[in-house]
C-alpha cells in the first residue's frame, strides 16, 4: 500500500494533464484566425501522455491465493483490505480502461488534422520547436478542412476531461483509504 500511495502521488501530474485539457478545448473553439496554434501544438504534444495507476496488490493477492487471510485477526482489517482492494479492481481499472478507449481515439484524430513529425521537437527542445515554429508558422495551421475531425476531437476531448474528473476523484478516494488503511495496520500490530 506504501508503494500505491506513492503511485497515487502521481495525482498531481494527471490533475496537470487535465488543465492541459481544459486550455486546449478553449483553444479549438476559438476561430481559424484568432487560435494559438503555437500553444495549440505543444497542448496537442502534451496529450501524447497518459497516466496510469500502478496497483501494487502483491501483498494482498498472496495473502489471498495463500488462504492466509486468517492470519489478520483484526476482521475490520481484513475487511477493510478487502474493500480497498476490490475499490481498485471495480472502478479505478475500468475507468482507466474506458480512459484509454477514449485517449486513443484522440490521438488517431488528431493524427488526421496535426503532423505529429514534430513532436519530437516539443518533447525533447522546445526551443528548437520554437526556432520551426517561427521559422514556417503557416506548417502548424489546422485548416479548415479539417472542421469536421477538429469538432469530433473536442467532443472526445470533454468525454475525456469527465472520465479524467472521475479517476482523480476515484484516486483521491484511495489515497484516504490507504492512509487510513496504513494507520490501522500500525495500531493493530504495534508498528512505527
Amino acid at each position: 500500500m506504501k508503494k500505491d500511495t506513492i503511485s497515487i502521488a502521481g495525482l498531481k501530474q494527471l490533475e496537470e494533464y487535465r488543465k492541459v485539457m481544459d486550455s486546449l478545448g478553449v483553444e479549438i473553439k476559438r476561430p481559424t484566425d484568432k487560435r494559438n496554434y503555437k500553444s495549440l501544438y505543444k497542448w496537442f504534444s502534451a496529450m501524447r501522455g497518459f497516466n496510469a495507476f500502478e496497483y501494487h496488490n502483491r501483498t494482498i493477492e498472496q495473502l489471498k491465493n495463500g488462504g492466509n487471510f486468517r492470519l489478520i485477526t483484526s476482521k475490520t482489517l481484513s475487511d477493510s483490505l478487502i474493500d480497498y482492494d476490490t475499490y481498485i479492481i471495480s472502478r479505478l481499472r475500468d475507468q482507466e480502461e474506458q480512459s484509454k478507449v477514449v485517449y486513443q481515439k484522440l490521438n488517431f484524430l488528431q493524427d488526421k488534422f496535426i503532423n505529429s513529425e514534430y513532436y519530437d521537437l516539443v518533447w525533447d527542445n522546445n526551443l528548437k520547436f520554437d526556432s520551426v515554429y517561427n521559422a514556417s508558422p503557416t506548417t502548424f495551421i489546422i485548416s479548415d478542412s479539417n472542421r469536421d475531425y477538429l469538432f469530433e476531437y473536442y467532443n472526445h476531448l470533454q468525454f475525456f476531461k469527465t472520465m479524467t474528473d472521475f479517476r482523480i476523484h476515484t484516486m483521491k478516494n484511495m489515497q484516504r483509504m490507504s492512509d487510513s488503511l496504513l494507520k490501522q495496520i500500525s495500531k493493530t500490530y504495534n508498528i512505527k
